[in-house]
């Protein structure tokens, strides 16, 4: 006996979004190592200050000695960097959601089946086998 269950959905705009930032996340999180990776990289950027701080004999620096408007000239370009790459970011991710009624977003029905899964919308019918999928969360 084939069995199958049929389960009717509508995904939204925010149900793409949200599984968009979900996919980001676990694209960049680290595989084996838990995040020692970013630790690691600290202590050694740490060491190597402390080695060129050391082999240059940098004196320390009092807030009285510090030049702030050079500091201030060489910060803006940055900040205005950052600003630039955060809009351009938030603008592209917005323009990247897919059209209402498409194939991402809309009513669709979802058939799981023995052999993968089928989803119909009213664009078509799709189906996917086992295989293709790596999990399902």
């Amino acid at each position: 006996m084939d069995m199958t269950m049929l389960k009717s959905i509508t995904v939204t705009k925010k149900n793409y979004t949200d599984y968009a930032d979900f996919i980001i996340k676990k694209l960049c999180a680290p595989k084996d190592n838990k995040g020692l990776g970013f630790i690691k990289n600290v202590i050694a950027w740490f060491v190597l200050t402390v080695v060129f701080m050391t082999f240059f004999q940098v004196e320390s620096i009092r807030l009285s000695d510090f030049h702030w408007p050079s500091g201030l000239i060489v910060a803006v370009p940055f900040l205005i960097l950052i600003i630039v790459f955060l809009y351009n970011n938030h603008k592209l991710k917005k323009q990247s959601i897919p059209n209402e009624n498409g194939v991402m977003i809309g009513n669709k029905t979802i058939e799981f089946q023995a052999d993968g899964i089928c989803e119909t919308n009213h664009l078509g019918r799709y189906f996917y086998k086992w295989q293709a999928f790596e999990s399902i969360e």
